[in-house]
């Protein structure tokens, strides 16, 4: 194990910048005890092994222990605003929850001179009705995240919540989310226009996780057929569209400068229509150095390449790693990559399987078992129960769930472009999703599937 770490040092730098993450959070004195320890390795392994792998593990992970200081700091800044009434401008980042008369926005406060500026505060709003990328002005009354909401909320940077009063809205708007919310309304019209209810719903929540038109029985049944993970936007889906996209721009695009400025390109869209999830973050950024590492024309190590995306969402949001979304995405792939290819790639060279179909249906196992496996701790601290029947719903429909996301891909550019071919592609994309729908259906109605970690 040892000797894998240090053969992929950005793996071995994302374990430092994790220890980094939670010591701060949980203690001052334990992150500042630790900096001391990894300022020691540092130098040992520059002066004394002359280690250039190591001392650059060392290195980030000093970066990572800064930033979680310099966080800390902040959160103590802007806690003195807590019970305290300010006039604010903020630009509504999401729509988290909305009630009958209410509804909770993750916002960005903008245009102060003070700690606020550019703070992400949850607001409760009453009196006006906005969408994301609106700018709005009002009375915030600050107070401290409920204890339960504290990993949840550090991990999207959010570090108070206020109460609006006397909102009123500008003319202005965010450019960049206002256009990632008509594009998504867009998706959502056409999708219900071409295709039945009930499909439409699962591919919103496949294709940017809008949950909100899930019936309260069929959500039921996702949760008890153990596929939430795959009813929420994630970098798996960000994955399957990235890479149907790579493959078509290396069949038309030669110059590798324009191949990593269409997939970097490619990767900002989809992350900015998906919003800004961990987990879309995580994969967005693993193809971006993914991309640059084709300008340099170097090759690229799948664990590597996860660690480095891990290092960077960290230094830049250090309580990320309280990120569900993130802790799953993350160790999803790690399974994939360090459980399932190398069976794969054993089974093939060691010839113990020939058939190339035989090796496909073994790599979907692996894959969905390792994957599985390793998200499995999660799962039940998060979640206090284990399906199951998780593992065969999730054999069932992983690979429909595939095809279901590059087909309405296909048939929403198509019927951007002429229509009439986007309908037969439509049509399909109903029937596989109508047939991922009845697999969650058949093993999730019944609760005794489920079971209760006590």
């Amino acid at each position: 194990m040892l000797e894998f770490l240090i053969k992929r040092p950005l793996i071995l730098s994302a374990i430092g910048c994790i220890l980094a993450s939670v010591f701060g959070f949980y203690s001052k004195s334990a992150l500042l005890c630790y900096l001391v320890v990894i300022t020691i390795w540092l130098f040992y392994f520059i002066f004394k092994l002359k280690n250039f792998n190591l001392s650059a593990s060392g290195f980030i992970c000093i970066i990572c222990s800064v930033s979680v200081l310099l966080t800390i700091n902040r959160i103590d800044e802007i806690s003195k605003f807590k019970n305290t009434t300010e006039n604010c401008t903020f630009i509504v980042n999401e729509i988290t929850y909305s009630g009958d008369n209410f509804y909770y926005a993750d916002c960005e406060i903008i245009d102060r001179k003070d700690a606020l500026n550019h703070s992400n505060i949850s607001v409760l709003l009453s009196e006006t009705k906005a969408k994301s990328g609106d700018i709005l002005k009002g009375d915030l009354t600050f107070s401290e995240i409920k204890e339960t909401y504290i990993k949840d909320s550090y991990s999207n940077k959010i570090y108070l919540s206020a109460k609006a009063q006397n909102v009123t809205e500008t003319d202005n708007y965010d450019f960049i989310l206002s256009g990632a919310e008509k594009l998504r309304n867009y998706i959502g019209k056409t999708l219900f226009s071409n295709v039945d209810y009930n499909e439409s719903s699962t591919l919103c929540a496949l294709l940017f996780g809008d949950r909100n038109y899930f019936t309260d029985s069929f959500y039921s049944a996702v949760k008890i057929s153990g596929t939430s993970h795959i009813m929420v936007v994630s970098g798996f889906h960000l994955s399957i569209i990235i890479m149907m996209f790579t493959f078509i721009i290396n069949k038309i695009v030669y110059n590798r400068f324009l191949k990593a400025f269409f997939i970097i390109l490619a990767v900002l869209i989809m992350t900015t229509i998906c919003g800004f999830t961990m987990s879309i973050l995580r994969a967005g950024i693993t193809y971006m150095i993914m991309a640059f590492a084709i300008t340099i024309k170097r090759p690229h190590t799948p664990e590597n390449t996860l660690g480095a995306a891990l290092c960077i969402i960290l230094i830049f949001s250090p309580f990320a790693i309280f990120s569900v979304a993130l802790q799953l995405s993350t160790l999803s792939t790690f399974g994939i990559l360090c459980v399932s290819i190398p069976i794969q790639l054993y089974l093939k060279n060691s010839k113990i399987i020939n058939n190339r179909f035989l090796l496909s249906i073994t790599g979907v196992i692996s894959a969905s078992l390792s994957a599985l496996l390793l998200t499995l701790p999660v799962t039940i601290y998060v979640f206090e129960y284990i399906s199951k029947v998780s593992v065969i719903t999730n054999l069932l429909i992983s690979t429909p769930v595939t095809f279901a996301v590059v087909l309405t891909v296909i048939a929403l550019i198509l019927n951007a472009v002429f229509p009439p071919l986007a309908k037969p592609v439509f049509f399909l994309c109903e029937g596989i999703t109508s047939y991922i729908n009845r697999v969650i259906i058949t093993f999730g109605s019944n609760e005794n599937f489920i079971a209760p970690i006590e």
